[in-house]
């Protein structure tokens, strides 16, 4: 079976659609709706993901240099809330996905890209500001632990 979803996956990939680890959804100008073309390469992603229990789908949203920056920035993000909403519609857990913004400030404009990561939120959230992102989101708050960084810099000690 896993020599089948490879195969499916490098046929998308030769088809034109990225699809795995590295998925990108490209949008039209000014656009945050999801091309129907894209569900076959985010279909391959959930695949991928599903064989990889406890990784988590990073999104980075982007924009181009045309418009303002906070519009940019917005736009972004309802690219990669999007493909977020799409994910779960598919039957992704929303708890295991993670968003990145970045605006106009990354030259991959006008898309979405997609990969699957076991890094901890703490070290998504440095990947994404030392890239120049604009903000972070997930799911639901985390503690500390969670997070990834050691119990020593919580904020509430005992």
């Amino acid at each position: 079976m896993r020599t089948n979803t490879l195969l499916i996956t490098s046929i998308i990939a030769l088809l034109g659609g990225v699809a795995g680890a590295n998925t990108k959804v490209d949008f039209a100008f000014d656009s945050a709706v999801v091309p129907a073309a894209a569900e076959q390469s985010l279909k391959a992603l959930i695949t991928e993901a599903n064989a990889k229990p406890g990784q988590r789908i990073v999104l980075d949203g982007h924009a181009d240099r045309i418009g303002d920056a906070a519009y940019n920035v917005n736009l972004s993000l309802r690219r990669a809330l999007a493909v977020r909403e799409q994910l779960i519609s598919l039957g992704v857990d929303s708890e295991r996905i993670v968003i990145s913004a970045y605006g106009e400030d990354n030259l991959a404009a006008r898309r979405v890209s997609a990969h699957l990561t076991t890094d901890s939120v703490t070290s998504v959230i440095q990947q994404t500001f030392a890239g120049r992102g604009t903000s972070i989101t997930w799911e639901k708050p985390l503690s500390m632990a969670q997070l990834g960084e050691p119990s020593t810099n919580s904020v509430a000690r005992r």
